[in-house]
């Protein structure tokens, strides 16, 4: 990787951690909102197809709450300059689908909902990793690699989600339960 596309990835990390102290005003807005939806784009869903949405049945709709919304952020070689959140769909506890909720100017959208397997992916994660307060989810295009964004006081990590796992299984590389910055550059070296 050329130094300058480093010095981005670098700057694009601190931007974000930078960006995400302070969000709890938004996320709130975005909660509610994803509340007040959430009913409306469930019953979207057809009937016979509630599985692959991530529910046993129909009856569990009723049951559906939404859990703390993360940032979804992308780094990729296009710019998305909106932002979108990934809020849980929760139902007695598990995490059964995810609804996509962006930010376009001042209104918020549902803009996706599904991704059954990824919200079991995160609620196992953030279950494996408590000591860690989850702030979003990094999505590495260029590489097809999902992370958990993490800190701890002052300590920002990355934790792997599935298909981070699979890239670097791919790569034979030594799979870690954290990452930092630097260790991200070279996984982008890797692709």
């Amino acid at each position: 990787m050329s130094t300058i596309k480093k010095f981005v990835f670098v700057l694009f990390i601190i931007c974000y951690s930078q960006v995400a102290v302070g969000q709890s005003a938004i996320d709130d807005n975005v909660k509610q909102f994803a509340e007040k939806n959430i009913q409306t784009v469930l019953e979207k869903i057809p009937i016979n197809d509630e599985k692959s949405f991530g529910f046993d049945n129909r009856e569990e709709f009723k049951l559906a709450e939404i859990g703390e919304p993360l940032e979804f952020v992308f780094y990729a070689s296009t710019n998305n300059s909106s932002k979108v959140w990934r809020a849980p769909v929760v139902v007695n506890g598990e995490y059964r689908a995810l609804l996509n909720v962006q930010k376009v100017g001042n209104e918020y959208k549902v803009t996706d909902f599904g991704a059954s397997v990824l919200a079991k992916d995160i609620q196992e994660s953030i279950n494996i990793n408590k000591d860690w307060k989850i702030d979003g989810i990094l999505r590495m295009n260029s590489i097809t690699s999902d992370f958990l964004i993490a800190n701890s006081g002052d300590t920002q990590v990355y934790i792997p989600l599935t298909s981070a796992k699979m890239f670097i299984s791919s790569r034979h590389l030594e799979l870690k339960s954290v990452y930092n910055s630097s260790d991200l550059i070279e996984l982008l070296n890797k692709r």
